[in-house]
């Protein structure tokens, strides 16, 4: 698959001959260079509906010629960058996907593809998309007020500033036993190292997967499969959500703990 980006002037000159590409059977696809838009594909009526009924309405709507359903998503224009990673997941958990499962950033295009119906174009940001941009920043915000102030109780520095005097590759397990000599409990570990990520791994999961790992090897006598139980719910927390706040952060939670730091 080739994947090419176009300037307005060459898509103009190009039109006619993707319309003959979709004719022949090619599949045209696009992506929207906002970060704030997200694709969905595959999308059942059912999911379609139940999703308009939450306040999680498509800005634009298509339909394949097998019936199912790509919907694109406009989030609010005031969330912060660091927050659309959790409202993309939290979205899909709307529509019936895995919080956690592979994005698809490409969707078809209708008008050339003739097994492409266009259903609906609304364009506008999703009813609670404000409100769900609101509560995450707030709620990461909280999260990271309370483990500094925690860190500062016990005296430990921040992991990041650690890795800054001890860049050595050992130094995310250095600080880990530091901190839990010093009597930070386990699940602040844990938050601390899903919080500050680490140099290898990008994504959430990667990183709450990653903490387990690290403090399999720092509490004595324990394995990654023997994490307590406690510390999937600060990786589900530190991933974006709170186990008591909306119905959606809590269908989030569910998905988070299963893949987040094993299964228990």
């Amino acid at each position: 698959m080739t994947h090419r980006v176009l300037t307005p002037d060459v898509l103009d000159r190009m039109l006619p001959t993707f319309a003959d590409h979709a004719r022949r059977g090619a599949a045209l696809e696009i992506r929207s260079l906002d970060p704030r838009v997200q694709h969905l594909s595959g999308v059942t009526a059912e999911s379609l509906e139940h999703a308009r009924r939450r306040g999680a309405e498509p800005a634009v709507v298509l339909e394949r010629g097998n019936g199912a359903f790509d919907v694109w998503l406009r989030h609010s224009p005031s969330a912060p960058p660091q927050a659309l990673p959790y409202l993309s997941r939290t979205l899909r958990a709307e529509y019936g996907q895995p919080p956690l499962g592979t994005s698809r950033p490409f969707g078809p295009v209708a008008g050339l593809d003739p097994a492409v119906r266009l259903v609906e174009v609304a364009g506008a940001p999703y009813t609670r998309a404000q409100a769900l941009a609101d509560f995450f920043a707030v709620s990461r915000r909280a999260l990271d007020e309370q483990l500094a102030a925690r860190l500062q109780a016990v005296g430990v520095s921040p992991l990041a500033q650690y890795r800054t005097a001890n860049p050595e590759p050992t130094a995310d397990r250095e600080w880990s036993r530091f901190a839990l000599r010093q009597g930070l409990a386990p699940r602040d570990v844990a938050q601390e190292l899903i919080r500050s990520g680490s140099r290898a791994q990008a994504g959430p999961r990667a990183q709450a997967l990653y903490a387990s790992r690290v403090l399999a090897s720092t509490l004595p006598g324990t394995s990654a499969r023997d994490v307590p139980q406690r510390l999937l719910a600060t990786a589900s927390q530190v991933l974006g959500v709170s186990v008591n706040i909306v119905s959606i952060a809590r269908t989030f939670l569910q998905y988070a703990v299963r893949l987040t730091l094993g299964r228990s």
